[in-house]
């Protein structure tokens, strides 16, 4: 009799532990079923808050620039010139430094990465305007800094014109506008050089400012934490771009932003969403969606990309490896048309989780 009390104790207790089991398991599932949800909502609330993005790839270098030594004299500084020390074995360094050959100590011209139009919502006081961002990089062996060490008055600023490309008539200029400066990491053509983003923005431009044959250019100056040279300066560049109704018709002939919002998506994995989950009315005139986004992913420290399938501009993905902790990552997107058959040009972004 105990014996068999014993036995049906044992079984009441796996029964019990059965049912804890599986219960737990539908928890987890519910769970993440909320996650996704939930993370679905605050990318949409992300992309609403933000809107959407165009961006054209530049990937266009300066013809020259200029460098102001530490006793004040201007330097004009071609691309692969003798004044340039490319010897990126060690050789570039604010150390290395020589007036008596005006060699300046960076590995390269600085050049324009990216420009970005982010079209306003055809309502209120902003209707018919456009913010404009234009995104240099320049490969440094020190930093980039927002203004002076020896001079607080002296700012790092950029500028942003438009220039009618049949008559060259200037049409508007934003100057004196403050950039936001990020060093993207190691140079992978300089392994002692770093990247570094020089990146400005003008708010409200008159969407005339878009019509065809009138085109971008920007500049800047940007000081710098090495003791040989106070600044280094980027004129106008001498090819233009600018966004036309080509842009908006033909996918293939810009990238749109694929927005990420991290920490959102189950396990805290981050979310990517589409463009065409942006329903606040930011399109241009025209605007034709791509069929798919093309996404790749890696850890900064890794030299092979993830590529996640194909998603659709009405999609959200997770990126399930993308998680708090893991550190540096690199994230790439493109558009892709199925007929005719086409990719855009990849553009990079990085997060640090």
């Amino acid at each position: 009799m105990k014996l068999n009390k014993i036995i049906v104790a044992a079984t009441v207790l796996l029964t019990i532990s059965i049912g804890a089991f599986y219960g737990c398991k539908k928890t987890t599932k519910a769970e993440k079923q909320f996650d996704e949800v939930a993370a679905k909502a605050a990318i949409k609330a992300k992309i609403q808050a933000e809107r959407s993005e165009q961006i054209l790839i530049v990937d266009q270098k300066a013809d020259f620039f200029t460098y102001t030594n530490k006793a004040g004299i201007e330097k004009k500084v071609y691309d692969n010139t003798s004044n340039l020390n490319t010897n990126c074995a060690g050789g570039v360094n604010c150390a290395n430094y020589d007036p008596g050959n005006n060699e300046i100590e960076v590995p390269s011209v600085p050049y324009i990465k990216y420009i970005s139009r982010l079209n306003n919502c055809a309502s209120g006081s902003n209707t018919g305007k456009s913010d404009v961002t234009v995104i240099w990089e320049m490969s440094v062996p020190y930093d980039l800094v927002l203004q002076n060490p020896n001079n607080a008055n002296q700012k790092s600023k950029g500028t942003i014109r438009f220039k009618n490309y049949n008559n060259g008539t200037i049409v508007s200029t934003f100057s004196n506008l403050i950039p936001t400066l990020t060093n993207l990491g190691v140079d992978p053509d300089c392994a002692v050089s770093v990247i570094y983003q020089f990146k400005i923005k003008v708010l409200n431009v008159d969407n005339a400012n878009f019509n065809q044959g009138i085109q971008i250019q920007s500049s800047f100056i940007s000081y710098t934490n090495c003791s040989e040279f106070i600044n280094i300066t980027a004129p106008f560049t001498s090819s233009i771009w600018n966004f036309d109704g080509s842009t908006a018709t033909q996918p293939c002939l810009r990238t749109d932003k694929v927005y990420m919002n991290p920490n959102t998506g189950p396990n805290n994995c981050m979310s990517a969403a589409g463009v065409g989950n942006n329903y606040n009315c930011s399109f241009p005139y025209g605007y034709v969606y791509p069929n798919f986004h093309v996404l790749e992913y890696k850890l900064n420290s890794s030299t092979t990309w993830n590529t996640l399938s194909p998603f659709g501009p009405y999609d959200i993905v997770f990126i399930n490896a993308m998680i708090p902790g893991t550190g540096l990552w690199n994230v790439r997107y493109k558009n892709r048309v199925t007929s005719p058959s086409c990719d855009g040009n990849w553009v990079t972004e990085n997060w640090n989780l």
